[in-house]
């Protein structure tokens, strides 16, 4: 059942949430087969845990949010995602965060309808939304397609208005999580990178970009937030380049990208495309990293094996709802 969209005339398209939660339950259907919609979030740990999904259907699409977690290296990736279509001061927000393995004893807490992946650093997102669903995703790089899909609709509706009107602001920060530094750049800014010293062996790449729309003419403030939080797996400069880069190319895929003709287009070949793009971005990059020919066959072996095989199984299921074309959730 796709989400329900609003009919108001005052609100903007809602056509990639409503998208999304067919997607999301597909792809984990596909990868875990049926779940149970109330399973217990007492799990030693969330390496060894089922998925754990405790989906909410958008209500008028007015809030959806749930936690995803993701293996990458030796760490968790951890994506907060916060829809919030409200008129006034309520924005639609999109933050990803990681916690260190020492602060993952904790997962009764998501039994708490309060809770707030930001309190601990008093970075607490005040959107308003009740319990947060989570799932358990074994692929790091289905993070990278996800946030793609998602961006790029919320692109479609709003890119040329802010590119041209200005409202685009960047914030960097990773020492001083309480005071984030915010500046205004124009969209052919570099994301920058942060060597964070007490992960030892591992540096954090933290990078937030906000995009914030003010139409005059329009009763909506508009403001889409999508942090990434990249750990290296490695100390060498090599890798230390190739995780810049990949957020520089990130930030052009995420924000720029919009797809030809979207509305002819099925969302299960729109979702193909996508990882067609992801995955030979992140083929090339791991290409231009290898400085000699074993590296490069190494690279290229590694590369095929964790970005390419995992999307047959799990981002194409057949589940009717992805053959839909993505103009029939407008018409919603």
């Amino acid at each position: 059942m796709v989400a329900k969209v609003s009919a108001e005339s005052n609100l903007p398209p809602l056509s990639f949430v409503a998208w999304l939660c067919p997607l999301v339950d597909a792809v984990v259907n596909a990868q875990f087969g049926p779940c149970d919609r109330q399973p217990s979030l007492k799990q030693s740990s969330l390496a060894s845990s089922a998925p754990l999904i405790v989906r909410r259907r958008l209500e008028n699409a007015v809030v959806d949010r749930f936690l995803l977690a993701i293996p990458y290296a030796e760490d968790y990736i951890y994506c907060h995602f916060s829809f919030c279509y409200q008129i006034a001061s309520q924005f639609p927000r999109v933050m990803v965060l990681t916690r260190k393995p020492e602060e993952r004893d904790d997962l009764e807490e998501l039994e708490d309808v309060d809770f707030d992946p930001f309190r601990f650093r008093k970075l607490a997102s005040n959107v308003p939304g009740s319990f947060i669903p989570a799932f358990h995703y074994d692929d790091p790089d289905a993070l990278l397609s996800l946030l793609r899909c998602i961006t790029s609709e919320f692109g479609q509706y709003q890119r040329r208005k802010l590119l041209q009107s200005g409202h685009l602001l960047f914030t960097d920060f990773l020492s001083e999580l309480q005071r984030p530094q915010l500046q205004k750049i124009d969209k052919n800014t570099e994301l920058r990178a942060y060597e964070d010293g007490n992960e030892g062996n591992r540096a954090a790449i933290v990078s937030r970009l906000t995009v914030i729309s003010k139409e005059k003419t329009s009763m909506i403030n508009m403001t889409f937030t999508l942090t990434i939080v990249m750990h290296k797996w490695s100390t060498s400069d090599r890798h230390s380049n190739t995780s810049v880069t990949l957020n520089s190319e990130l930030e052009n895929l995420l924000v720029a990208y919009e797809p030809p003709k979207m509305g002819d287009l099925s969302l299960i070949r729109y979702l193909r495309l996508v990882q067609e793009d992801i995955g030979q971005m992140l083929y090339m990059l791991s290409l231009n990293e290898s400085n000699d020919e074993e590296s490069k066959v190494m690279a290229e072996e590694e590369t095929k094996a964790t970005v390419e095989s995992p999307y047959e199984d799990c981002y194409l299921p057949d589940d009717p709802r992805l053959h839909m074309r993505w103009s029939d959730f407008r018409a919603k």
